[in-house]
This record gives C-alpha cells, sequence and structure tokens, in this order.
C-alpha cells in the first residue's frame, strides 16, 4: 500500500511539474510581416560588361586604379562588377561578398595577405579591412562580382590611407 501511494505521489508530481512547465514555456514567435521575398537580379547582363565598356566610366575618386559598373542595386544589396585594384578600406554598415571572374593576384585582409584566382569568393563583414590588391603580372584584368548587403550606403567606403572617405 506504501509503494502504491508513493508511485502516485511521483506521477502527481511528474504531472504538475511538466503542466507547471507547459504552461510557462514562452509561445512561438510568429513574424509580424511577411519575410521580403528574393530579389531578382539580371546577371546574366554582368557578363556583358568588360574593360572597353568600363573604360567610359570615369574612375571613382578614391578608386583612381578600378572601373565600377552597377549591376543592381535593391534595398536587400548593392551588385556591382568591377574591374581594376582597390587600395585598402572598409564597409561600416555593409558585408562585401567578393567573386573572382578572371586574373590572380594577392588582397590584404587585415594584416594578412591571401592569393586569390577565378573562382575564390572572399566573404568580408562589416568593418573588415580589405582590398589593396596586386595582381600577379601576366594574369590579365582583375574582375569581379562584388555584392555587398545590406545595400551599401552612400559614403560608406572608408580608406585606410587619406587623402579621406569616398
Amino acid at each position: 500500500m506504501m509503494q502504491a501511494a508513493l508511485r502516485y505521489a511521483a506521477v502527481a508530481g511528474f504531472a504538475f511539474v511538466a503542466g507547471f512547465t507547459a504552461s510557462h514555456v514562452p509561445a512561438a514567435v510568429q513574424a509580424q510581416s511577411p519575410a521580403p521575398g528574393p530579389t531578382p537580379v539580371a546577371m546574366p547582363s554582368a557578363y556583358y560588361l568588360d574593360i572597353e565598356a568600363l573604360a567610359t566610366n570615369p574612375a571613382p575618386a578614391c578608386f583612381p586604379n578600378a572601373r565600377l559598373a552597377d549591376i543592381s542595386i535593391s534595398s536587400a544589396a548593392t551588385v556591382q562588377y568591377l574591374v581594376g585594384t582597390l587600395p585598402a578600406h572598409y564597409h561600416s554598415t555593409a558585408n562585401e561578398i567578393q567573386f573572382v571572374l578572371s586574373g590572380s593576384g594577392t588582397e590584404l585582409f587585415g594584416a594578412r595577405t591571401v592569393r586569390f584566382r577565378p573562382g575564390t569568393i572572399f566573404v568580408i563583414p562589416p568593418g573588415g579591412h580589405h582590398s589593396h590588391m596586386v595582381a600577379d603580372a601576366g594574369s590579365g584584368p582583375l574582375k569581379f562580382l562584388v555584392v555587398k548587403a545590406p545595400r551599401q550606403q552612400p559614403n560608406d567606403n572608408h580608406l585606410l590611407n587619406p587623402p579621406g572617405t569616398c
């Protein structure tokens, strides 16, 4: 009889703890609005851009050895085609993904020099110092597809060696 009483007490205690726990677990978080849908980007247009086409684009004052073409600018990301080299800089708000299309060489990330070749992908968090690219002799022009997410804000190129920011 004593064993049955202990068994009932244990089951009742377990049931109490289970019920108490279930009633105090936070409800599942639900989104206030639907998640944003994907933003399609017509990437094939990037393959038609080349040095000759970019030669008509003026070089940005802060990046004299580079030619940039915006492929897509949306609220989610900035997508660019880059030919050339960039001095060391960082972005304070945007993650940057660089995909090497052609050319080979080195790029500086903080104090670390990293080799790249076509197909290399770099993912750089906000505040990550990068660039100071150096092309290998005879590798041809450096060409990159660059994605910055969220969208790069105006004046979010901060040079590490002034004359200033751009």
